[in-house]
């Protein structure tokens, strides 16, 4: 019988299962992936948004994820970081990153390790993963995550031949139309309308994501309505109705799904939906997301906050670039809970309050008698939380001229 130790952490009932492999394996890859269904799992398993893996940033780890993933065509350039960050979706699938995720981390490594900053390769999946820095504010007071700067939305992630460009990072993308849903959702959403048309702005901030403005994003009136049932005064002081927020949730489901259902040719990977709406006379800006991995509205979303912030911020509808971000669905039960988003250096950072929840070990008998014996994670000396990626002649072998030919990036 095989256990499996974990923490669990939530950054605004954006919540984790963690396991921490800095100093020994636990899982090999395969299992991760199989771990991350079992770790999901709310009925017959630990019960989480994501599964995250922490792992040391050396090329022995590298050479793993590589035989097993074939990510890369060449080494990642791991630009002196410490530690791998990784988030796996319920089916196994490997994500790019993730804000909550992050700032859980930070939050983990200094109540576990006394880390106060540290430097991660995240956007795994990817031809060039990217580094994020994470810690501890300077105050004490929050975990912080550098997300980097704000970029176009990869052509491997959406077909450009739909979108107008904006500027530098941004795209607009109109006309995405909702024609087929049942006369119950019609009614209960739609008034007596058999269509709507959305519109909104598509950046990627580690994850692809689209914003769209309560203000001019809908083609008709109603769907905003219920998906801020909230006045903007009762949003302040966190007045809300759970009957009227659950309408509004599954509303944000409704779309969401339908746009991950119907629209695989714009998005091929899927895209995470975000609803936005400006609190007036204040830099403050209320969101919601539909996360593209998980299928279904979070809590709030780190990576869709930063997207929230910046187009708002590029169309001039706030003006400073230090934002308070209010993500709705959790000021349901958090009705102080808001995430700062600024710029910081040539990036942009995320700051928020994460909390370490519990630990546990989760048994895996019967899921782990059915993984056959060379699955078994391998024995190898332990890790210091400090293991760099030094030495790069090593991995270099693991990406032979025959090796790498056959692997098909994915941006």
């Amino acid at each position: 019988m095989t256990s499996i130790p974990f923490f669990k952490l939530s950054a605004f009932g954006n919540n984790f299962v963690v396991l921490d492999e800095t100093r020994q394996q636990v899982l090999t890859e395969a299992q991760k992936r199989r771990f991350a269904h079992h770790a999901t799992d709310v009925n017959f398993g630990i019960g989480c948004d994501n599964f995250l893996v922490v792992q040391p940033c050396c090329d022995t780890v590298l050479e793993e994820i590589h035989a097993e993933n074939r990510y890369w065509p060449a080494p990642p350039d791991t630009q002196g970081a410490e530690l791998i960050f990784r988030m796996f979706d319920p089916d196994g699938t490997e994500a790019y990153s993730c804000g909550n995720g992050l700032m859980c981390i930070a939050r983990y490594l200094h109540a576990r390790y006394a880390v106060t900053r540290q430097r991660v390769l995240t956007k795994l999946p990817t031809a060039a993963p990217g580094i994020a820095t994470i810690g501890m504010a300077a105050d004490g007071d929050g975990y912080f995550a550098d997300l980097g700067i704000p970029e176009r939305m990869p052509e491997t992630l959406v077909n450009r031949s739909f979108l107008k460009p904006f500027d530098g990072c941004i795209d607009l993308v109109e006309n995405l139309d909702i024609r087929h849903f049942r006369a119950t959702d019609a009614i209960r959403f739609f008034g007596n309308s058999r269509m709507l048309a959305l519109r909104g702005y598509l950046v990627f901030t580690g994850e692809p994501h689209l914003v769209i403005l309560g203000d001019n994003g809908f083609s008709l009136p109603d769907p905003v309505r219920h998906i801020f049932p909230t006045s903007t005064e009762e949003s302040r002081t966190g007045r809300f109705s759970k009957r009227r927020m659950s309408t509004g949730a599954s509303l944000v489901n409704f779309i969401g799904y339908y746009l991950a259902k119907n629209y695989r040719h714009l998005f091929p990977k899927g895209i995470n939906v975000n609803f936005v709406r400006k609190i007036p006379g204040e830099d403050i800006i209320e969101y919601r997301c539909f996360e593209r991995g998980i299928l279904k509205e979070t809590f709030a979303c780190g990576t869709g906050a930063l997207a929230c912030a910046f187009v708002m911020r590029s169309l001039g509808m706030v003006r400073s670039d230090n934002l308070r971000l209010w993500p709705y669905r959790c000021r349901l039960h958090q009705p102080d809970a808001e995430i700062r988003v600024g710029r910081a250096g040539h990036g942009w950072q995320i700051l928020g309050r994460p909390t370490l929840l519990f630990e546990g070990r989760f048994v895996m008998k019967d899921a782990m008698d059915r993984i056959p014996e060379e699955d078994a994670a391998p024995s190898r000396p332990s890790l210091p939380l400090e293991a760099g990626a030094d030495a790069r002649h090593d991995l270099q072998a693991a990406f032979s001229e025959g090796e790498h030919r056959r692997i098909q990036p994915s941006a």
